[in-house]
């Protein structure tokens, strides 16, 4: 069975805590007093690693439905200039990263099929004319 590992934060900053220490690394907070390990308490609402709300996240996916928006803010938020939420950036990373393969898939695709029909010696244009604007 698989252990979990549970994070610690900042009471004061909200930064995630790293190993046992009884200081915060950012903000110099005291926080532990004779107790073994930190104090856990969940991240504040306005730190990076605080939760998304369910709105929060219904307005993103909203932003994601209107063509060309979509890609201008998933890049602003992969590169961290309108969020400094760790979730969003990490939702914005993988969701580049899910259209990139997509389009390398797509491409191989197109790529394959072309270079079959022009082998057998087939008009390409009339291959390609049930796609709307070709032929």
């Amino acid at each position: 069975m698989a252990r979990r590992h549970s994070q610690h934060f900042c009471a004061v900053c909200g930064t995630l805590l790293v190993g046992d220490r009884d200081t915060c690394l950012h903000c110099g907070t005291r926080l532990k007093d004779g107790v073994d390990g930190p104090i856990d308490v969940p991240p504040p609402q306005d730190s990076r690693y605080g939760l998304i709300s369910t709105w929060n996240w219904f307005g993103a996916m909203l932003l994601m439905m209107i063509p060309g928006v979509n890609l201008v803010m998933l890049i602003l938020w992969a590169c961290g200039k309108c969020t400094h939420k760790l979730q969003r950036r990490n939702f914005a990373r993988g969701a580049l990263l899910a259209l990139a393969v997509l389009l390398v898939i797509c491409m191989l695709v197109f790529s394959t099929t072309l270079l079959v029909v022009l082998r057998r010696g087939m008009d390409p244009v009339a291959y390609f004319s049930f796609i709307p604007g070709v032929g």
